[in-house]
């Protein structure tokens, strides 16, 4: 199965939903790579940001459960999909991507 690099920006406002917030990413925790949590005490806000390698439907699963909070914000940026490795490491279909690294496309910029 593919799977994409996805990161997700939570914003919490209320801070009585942390602990239903972090049981769910705990529930999710095989496919989160990093995670960063900045407490912004000046508006009472805290600002997540979770780094995922997983297959689409699962962070799609993901974002949904944490869209569902009460006063918690979450948005979604997607990688283009990793190809499947075979155990020595190749890939199992061709993408067009090198090394199964995600390539960067340029928006509204056309030849010159």
């Amino acid at each position: 199965m593919q799977t994409r690099i996805a990161a997700v920006s939570i914003i919490v406002e209320n801070l009585e939903v942390v602990d239903k917030l972090n049981n769910i990413l705990h529930d999710y925790s095989n496919y989160i790579i990093g995670r960063l949590g900045i407490p912004y005490r000046q508006r009472g806000v805290s600002i997540i940001c979770i780094v995922l390698d997983a297959p689409n439907d699962v962070i799609s699963a993901l974002a949904g459960k944490l869209g569902m909070l009460p006063n918690v914000t979450a948005k979604t940026v997607y990688s283009k999909p990793f190809p499947v490795k075979e155990a020595n490491g190749d890939p199992k279909e061709a993408t067009g991507e090198a090394n199964g690294q995600a390539s960067v496309e340029a928006e509204g910029k056309g030849d010159q």
